[in-house]
Parts: C-alpha cells; sequence; structure tokens
C-alpha cells in the first residue's frame, strides 16, 4: 500500500547563519551552567533549535495538500497549500558568480550547481535541492519522482529519465 504523506528534506540546515548562533549559544550555556543553571537550561534549548531544524517539503495525498516549510521533530511548520499533482521534476545546471573586490585587484568566483525543482500541474514550481555534485540531484529527484509518480528531466543536457 501506498504511503499518503510524504516527507523529504530539502535541506540540512538552514543555513551558516543560525548553526553558528546556535553553537555560540550552547558554548555559553557551558559557561553559564554553574552560576544560573535555570538561564542554561532555557539557553541549551534555545541554542539547540537551530541546529535540529531543517527544511522540507511534505505531500499528505490523502487530505491533498503539501506543505513546504521547516521541520522540527517530524512536524512540518509551514503554509499548507493544495495539491493540483506534479507536472514534472527537472535538473537544472546553474552558475553562480561571487565577486571578491581588494584594493587592488578584482577576483570572480564561479561556481557551478545543481538545482533540482518541482513543477506542479497548476505552474507553480518550488526549489527541492541545489548540490554541486549531479548524480546526487538525479538519485534525489529520482526518489521522489517513483514516489510521486512523475517523470525527472534534466534540463543540463536535455536527457530524460
Amino acid at each position: 500500500m501506498k504511503p499518503t504523506r510524504l516527507h523529504y528534506r530539502i535541506s540540512d540546515s538552514l543555513g551558516p547563519g543560525p548553526k553558528m548562533v546556535g553553537i555560540v549559544v550552547v558554548l555559553a550555556v557551558a559557561y553559564l551552567f554553574r552560576p544560573h543553571p535555570l538561564l542554561a537550561l532555557l539557553l541549551l534549548v534555545i541554542g539547540l533549535l537551530p541546529l535540529l531544524i531543517h527544511k522540507c517539503i511534505e505531500f499528505d495525498l490523502y487530505r491533498g495538500v503539501y506543505r513546504v516549510g521547516v521541520c522540527l521533530a517530524g512536524k512540518t511548520f509551514g503554509r499548507e497549500e493544495p495539491y493540483p499533482g506534479v507536472d514534472f521534476l527537472f535538473l537544472k545546471k546553474n552558475r553562480h558568480i561571487t565577486e571578491t573586490q581588494t584594493r587592488y585587484a578584482r577576483f570572480d568566483n564561479v561556481a557551478i550547481t545543481f538545482d533540482g525543482f518541482i513543477k506542479f500541474a497548476d505552474g507553480t514550481k518550488a526549489l527541492l535541492i541545489r548540490v554541486k555534485d549531479k548524480q546526487k540531484a538525479i538519485q534525489f529527484l529520482g526518489r521522489m519522482a517513483k514516489d510521486l509518480e512523475a517523470e525527472v528531466r534534466d534540463f543540463t543536457e536535455g536527457h530524460y529519465y
């Protein structure tokens, strides 16, 4: 029997900023634990939240809705949208250029990423994955396409899987 609720992890965490704040707060707990134990426990909970939260997409096929948001302890928080069905999942190759400028020189750093998207039947798109390895992106989209009974299109070279 096919499960009615599908849950996919989109990213590992909310990013480097909140993760760094969480680590600093957890280190502050070690300093504050002896003089203020209750404050330290409160800060420990607050400091661990950015380390435990990740972005996800969840489909509830029984109710006909999907949700893109953040997940904490298995519960997804985000706006619920009606699930119109999936046209296809696709992979795009993107170049991200960052410019570093010093007093005497300017450097351009070019990074290639593979972005996986889902295109719903009503025309809306949602970003699912952004990785540097094409095979990881194809595997992730392939697992998702199998569950949603959709096809994966590779717009980087024009292949269909």
